[in-house]
This record gives structure tokens, sequence and C-alpha cells, in this order.
């Protein structure tokens, strides 16, 4: 695969499961680091914790199958070549970022 990407970075969020994970994984691919991001680590369901959401029984069966968050992302993204970190945490507070980021520079 050609690294078109080779020397960009992209924040790819909700790249946990489905959609976003398929685009860090893909941009990986193409040679771009990628910081993953979710808010919580854990399943898809695991995320919905504490909201006023409410699941069936049938629903909560079928997240259960995506299991999956930043970190898991990440990993496979270092597992074949690439560079990635996770990043855990609502991208709208903007306090998130400086705590990720002042803990990443210890």
């Amino acid at each position: 695969m050609e690294q078109v990407l080779a020397g960009k970075t992209a924040i790819v969020t909700g790249s946990g499961q489905g959609v976003g994970r398929c685009i860090a994984l893909c941009l990986a691919e193409h040679g771009c680091k990628v910081i993953t991001n979710n808010r919580k680590p854990g399943s898809s369901i695991n995320a919905f914790e504490g909201t006023r959401l409410d699941f069936t029984p049938e629903e909560r069966e079928e997240l259960e199958k995506f299991n999956g968050d930043a970190k898991t992302t990440a990993d496979e993204i270092v597992r074949k070549g690439g560079e990635a970190i996770p990043v855990f945490g609502d991208v709208g507070e903007p306090e998130m970022a400086e705590k990720n980021l002042s803990r990443r520079r210890r």
C-alpha cells in the first residue's frame, strides 16, 4: 500500500467500533499516525452506562458483539506496524485534551 499519508497525524473520534474504527485503520494503512478516541474504555454498550438510553435485552446482546474501544483499535494499528495512541474522553471538553496531553508529556 502506498504511504500517501506518511508524516501526517489524524484524530479519529468514535474509533473504537464501526465506521470510526475502519477509518482509523485505513488512515494507518496509508502511513498516517492515528490518535484513536472514544469516551470510555470497553465495548460500545459500556459507553452508554449512566446515560438515559435504555436497551432491550436483544439490543444489548447485539451491541456486546462489537466489543472494542480506542485502545483495541490503537493496538491493532501498532500490531500492523503503524503508529497510534488511544485517548479516552469527550472531545467536546477542552480540559480532557489538556489532561491527556499533560499525561503524555511525563
